[in-house]
């Protein structure tokens, strides 16, 4: 294999990572602290991997670990090891078919804060706040004007 310059190497350098090793990525993580048990923190990516934001988020979103995760809310001020060796000890391992993890909280679609945004083209916050102030005559208006053919805005 010749270099820009045409000239050949003498030694070929090796990628440093296969191609065929898995990255970590957080939700491994998380499936370790709360499923698995193998203890990642002995990985070398772990230092960048392991994020307190969000693994305290993740482990919230079970009625099992949330009590955990209002306690390292509290202990904050703990590095990042420490942290995960809480989760790893005091949380014990989950069945994952009866502590199966949902979605994340997200807020809830209204279709009448949809009408109102494409009605006016306002975005969530400025349509929350003429929708507070809009009353039910006026929301019935803009929903008539939105019916079309057979689709509308049901309540």
């Amino acid at each position: 294999m010749h270099t820009l310059f045409g000239e050949i190497p003498d030694t070929i350098e090796e990628p440093t990572k296969k191609s065929d090793e898995k990255t970590l990525k957080i939700w491994d993580l998380l499936d370790d602290l709360k499923f698995n048990k193998k203890n990642l923190s002995s990985e070398e990516d772990f230092e960048k991997l392991y994020q307190p934001f969000m693994v305290n988020k993740g482990m919230s979103q079970l009625s099992a670990t949330i009590m955990y995760a209002n306690e390292m809310n509290m202990s904050y001020h703990l590095n990042k090891k420490m942290q995960h060796d809480f989760y790893f000890y005091m949380v014990p391992k989950l069945n994952r078919q009866k502590n199966r993890t949902g979605k994340w909280a997200r807020p809830e679609k209204s279709q009448k804060l949809e009408m109102v945004k494409q009605y006016f083209g306002y975005n969530d916050t400025k349509a929350k706040k003429a929708l507070a102030i809009l009353d039910d005559e006026q929301l019935k208006m803009i929903k008539e004007e939105f019916i079309k053919g057979g689709t509308d805005y049901d309540e």
